[in-house]
């Protein structure tokens, strides 16, 4: 049962991998972007509100992030270009949208919205 186990995340995770490095890539992760946006009900636009979205990731989720990361995904630092965010944080990323992570969200990404949790 934990090689089920294991093999059943193995390919989730593989599966979400692809999906989140897949060709419309900028398209998911600006989707996940504002569901996330939506969800801590702040847009991402200075400093501060990357302060306040890590503290509200750990609020919800009680996992630390760096406020760096976020600037990154979000287009804020300078070496953002170069950024290719783990499938751990679009999962966690997703958790805080009110998916249960990244690979659902990309499936419901067809119904136009985001949830609202």
């Amino acid at each position: 049962m934990d090689e089920k186990f294991h093999a059943k995340t193995l390919m989730r995770n593989i599966t979400t991998k692809e999906h989140a490095m897949g060709e419309n890539n900028v398209e998911n992760l600006e989707i996940l972007k504002e569901c996330v946006e939506q969800s801590v009900g702040r847009r991402m636009a200075t400093p501060k509100d990357f302060d306040y979205l890590v503290a509200r990731i750990y609020s919800l989720t009680h996992t630390h992030i760096s406020a760096t990361t976020m600037k990154r995904l979000w287009g804020y630092q300078r070496d953002a270009q170069q950024f290719t965010p783990r499938v751990a944080t679009l999962d966690l990323l997703a958790r805080v949208a009110g998916y249960v992570d990244y690979g659902t969200l990309l499936h419901a990404k067809d119904s136009d919205a985001c949830n609202s949790d």
